[in-house]
């Protein structure tokens, strides 16, 4: 590693593009996520939207509610940059369609009612880095009682009172029912393992049988593991998780707080901001949030709605870079469904690798918009059904939003950035979290609360002392 202000020499590179072992090596290997694919058999994939079943269903549809958060670690003094504080916020977006579809209606765009159209609230968390802690307690604690005061006080939207420790609690149980507590199977101390059945955390907590620590019902997540490989890797987890919450928090809302939850949501689409997984930590999850979904569409079957509309878009990535490779052979206003062996093409895997069960609680679909864009979508399927494996799975009718979904989108498809929709630039504009003098004044007002001395970030270094 150089040291601060160190550069490297300008031909430093050279030797190691004429090394032989460098040059054999590379040649060896392959593009895995730009595999090449027959374009014949590309378009045996794509089915066009207008051909699913489902007709009509977008008409219905409202309100798009979209969920993204940001994240900013703040290095907080120059002396140490090892301490560092966490910032992050997660925007809901709410956009009234009706009003912003005749925002446009005219010569020119009424902006005033463009402006109407769109609301958004947001919540805020700070979290320990790294290099900092509470009297009484080491960083690691510190982390998991901050996460966990966090889940139990921070609310969903500003017109709930549902908080992201009660959307926990909603996807262990089922639409309306809540569970009373999670089941914890692992300690979140090193070296001790609870009891193979498990132990039941509710919102107060609990203690470990075996080594007596307080247990949290924020340690579900599990981001005390990656706070010990990296405060980073426990930062995005947490982000992550907590944009899940919310977003199943807002759903739960509505079918909480309505006679009918079946109209509402009917006439709402939910879009989150990246696939409908969890990873690392996360993993877990995915077994009650899919239970839950599976639970709510069952329940708007049987009163004749396709529910939840729920939509995860990717911005980028490896599916995103490919989709962009083959755009032009999936015809405009086609859904590509891709099967497990493309996905493990693209992503890099062997043919047999069981892609998709232990993370995603949605299938897939490749959308080219009739505006020749391309969306990289991943939609729940119908109740009974598993999205990657199981009967049905490989079936478009096995997920009847699914073009409802796509025809929403094309609406709300825009120019301003490489395949991006308007909701999503709305959330990401809400929640994001400015560089440069954004972040000057988070170290500024990090340094005053800690009582540390007030420096900048900018060193110069002496090359003649």
């Amino acid at each position: 590693m150089p040291y601060y202000g160190e550069r490297a020499h300008r031909l430093g590179h050279v030797p190691t593009i004429n090394n032989a072992e460098i040059q054999r090596e590379l040649s060896l290997w392959e593009a895995s996520a730009a595999p090449a694919f027959d374009p014949e058999e590309l378009e045996k994939l794509c089915v066009p939207v207008s051909a699913l079943p489902g007709e009509g269903l977008s008409e219905a549809v409202a309100e798009v509610v979209t969920v993204d958060g940001s994240d900013a670690p703040v290095e907080v003094t120059v002396s140490y940059p090892s301490i560092t504080v966490d910032f992050t916020r997660v925007a809901c977006s709410i956009l009234d369609l009706e009003k912003y579809r005749s925002a446009g209606k005219g010569r020119f765009v009424d902006q005033a009612t463009l402006n109407t159209s769109h609301r958004e609230y947001t919540f805020d968390v700070v979290l320990p880095g790294s290099g900092l802690r509470a009297p009484g307690l080491g960083e690691l604690e510190t982390w998991r009682k901050t996460l966990d005061r966090a889940f139990r006080t921070t609310v969903v939207n500003d017109v709930s009172t549902l908080t992201l420790a009660d959307a926990l609690l909603a996807m262990h149980g089922a639409p309306g029912s809540p569970s009373p507590a999670v089941l914890l199977t692992t300690c979140p101390t090193d070296n001790c393992r609870m009891f193979d059945t498990g132990v039941a955390v509710g919102p107060a907590g609990t203690t470990c049988p075996e080594c007596g620590i307080d247990i949290y019902l924020s340690d579900v997540f599990r981001s005390h593991q990656d706070y010990r490989r990296s405060h980073q890797a426990a930062m995005t987890s947490a982000m992550s998780g907590m944009e899940r919450l919310a977003m199943l928090g807002n759903i739960e809302h509505m079918f909480e707080s309505e006679t009918h939850p079946e109209n509402v949501l009917r006439s709402t689409l939910f879009v989150a901001d990246g696939p409908l997984a969890t990873f690392g930590g996360l993993g877990p999850l995915k077994t009650p949030t899919q239970n839950y979904l599976d639970a709510l569409s069952g329940f708007a079957a049987s009163r004749g709605v396709v529910a939840p509309l729920l939509v995860g878009i990717e911005k980028g990535g490896e599916f995103a870079d490919h989709a962009n490779m083959i755009r032009d052979h999936i015809p405009v206003g086609n859904v590509m469904l891709l099967t497990r062996e493309y996905h493990n093409q693209v992503a890099g895997r062997m043919s047999d690798n069981e892609y998709g069960d232990t993370n995603y609680y949605g299938r897939r679909f490749l959308y080219r918009t009739t505006r020749g864009g391309v969306l990289v979508i991943t939609v729940p399927p119908k109740s009974g059904v598993n999205p990657y494996s199981g009967d049905g799975a490989d079936d478009f009718d096995s997920y009847p939003s699914l073009r409802p979904v796509c025809e929403v989108l094309d609406d709300l498809y825009t120019y301003r950035y490489e395949n991006a929709i308007i909701p999503l630039v709305l959330a990401h504009r809400a929640a994001s979290l400015p560089r440069g003098v954004g972040h000057v004044a988070l170290r500024r007002a990090a340094q005053k609360i800690l009582g540390l001395p007030y420096t900048t970030q900018i060193r110069q270094a002496n090359l003649f002392s």
